[in-house]
């Protein structure tokens, strides 16, 4: 697929449980394959699952783990990594209640629930626009019969979204 269409960027996300060295030899062959036709690659850089989910991740240790190995990759290479568990962990603040970080979670606490996913979009627009996500929509209702975060609530998530993008060493590159 990369290399049969022409694309402006290719995003690539890691697994939960990825270790660094496989995690760098597959990024940097994806890298370099996406690089020879033409196109950039974007880190995407998740939140980790709960403990409910695997008993080793705990949060915010996971999160950091996940988000640090690609990041550091990412400033090897010149990479842009949109870091999605630092946008999540810039949302829910220094002292989170175990029911917000479930908020942003799916139910089985592994995935991103349409909060934690509203984040995800939110960091990856600005990462491929170069633009704020400020403003934009929170409503879609066609998806799974109708998802609806309030205002204020998508407002806070843009704006964690945001700061992480602008805080990126590499948010330049993406643009």
């Amino acid at each position: 697929m990369i290399a049969a269409t022409k694309w402006d960027r290719v995003v690539i996300q890691e697994i939960w449980n990825a270790n660094n060295s496989e995690f760098e030899k597959y990024a940097e062959m994806f890298d370099e394959l996406i690089g020879k036709y033409g196109s950039k690659t974007i880190l995407f850089a998740t939140a980790s699952v709960t403990r409910y989910y695997n008993a080793s991740c705990k949060y915010p240790d996971s999160f950091e783990k996940l988000n640090d190995m690609q990041i550091a990759f990412g400033t090897k290479k010149g990479i842009h990594v949109a870091a999605a568990g630092y946008a999540w962990m810039k949302y829910l603040g220094p002292n989170p209640s175990e029911a917000q970080i479930l908020d942003l979670y799916h139910q089985d606490k592994g995935h991103p629930g349409p909060k934690g996913t509203y984040i995800y979009a939110c960091l990856l627009y600005a990462c491929i626009t170069g633009l704020n996500p400020a403003g934009l929509t929170s409503e879609f209702k066609d998806i799974q019969g109708g998802i609806c975060i309030s205002k204020e609530e998508a407002a806070m998530m843009q704006k964690a979204a945001w700061e992480q993008y602008r805080g990126s060493s590499h948010h330049k590159s993406a643009n």
